[in-house]
């Protein structure tokens, strides 16, 4: 599954269910597939930007550059 499609489905969640708050624990695997840093960057930035309500509280751990202000 693509990092975009998963971002897809990710924001589709919390958009049908109301979540407003996520963890992204874990997500450290995910850079072995060969996209590194680009790739946590990519889905993080994919589910905020599709999200119905930018009023998200996402994981405080990352870099500001990867968490857009909305």
């Amino acid at each position: 599954m693509a990092v975009d499609e998963i971002a897809t489905r990710l924001s589709t969640a919390y958009n049908d269910t109301g979540g407003r708050a996520t963890s992204y624990d874990g997500l450290e695997p995910a850079g072995y597939n060969g996209w590194g840093g680009y790739g946590f960057a990519r889905l993080v930035n994919g589910v905020y930007r599709q999200l119905d309500s930018k009023e998200f509280r996402g994981p405080r751990h990352l870099p500001v550059e990867l968490a857009p202000s909305p």
